[in-house]
């Protein structure tokens, strides 16, 4: 079931990225060079291209049928048990 939001509690919200982007397309309105994008993870937008070793990793994941089902509930057991030593050396003990 879709939720509507309330107009007037989502213009509360507020995003720093969202303005930082109207400033700065408002300055290349204005013939100014702007380096924003940089900063707000668009690499894409700069010309930069995603490495072909990436592209070809994610290729192979997608390609395996075991990806694609879903984990174990109570989730996996490595990082399970990463987390649970991390926390033991901090005297806390996880079930």
């Amino acid at each position: 079931m879709q939720k509507s939001v309330d107009s007037a509690r989502a213009n509360l919200i507020k995003y720093s990225i969202r303005t930082l982007a109207v400033v700065a397309d408002k300055l290349k309105e204005l013939g100014v060079n702007v380096w924003a994008w940089e900063n707000i993870g668009d690499p894409i937008k700069q010309g930069h291209q995603v490495p072909e070793w990436i592209k070809e990793i994610l290729k192979k994941i997608c390609d395996d049928n075991a990806n694609w089902g879903y984990s174990p509930t109570e989730g996996l057991l490595e990082p399970r048990t990463f987390i649970a030593e991390s926390r033991k050396k901090q005297g806390i003990t996880l079930n």
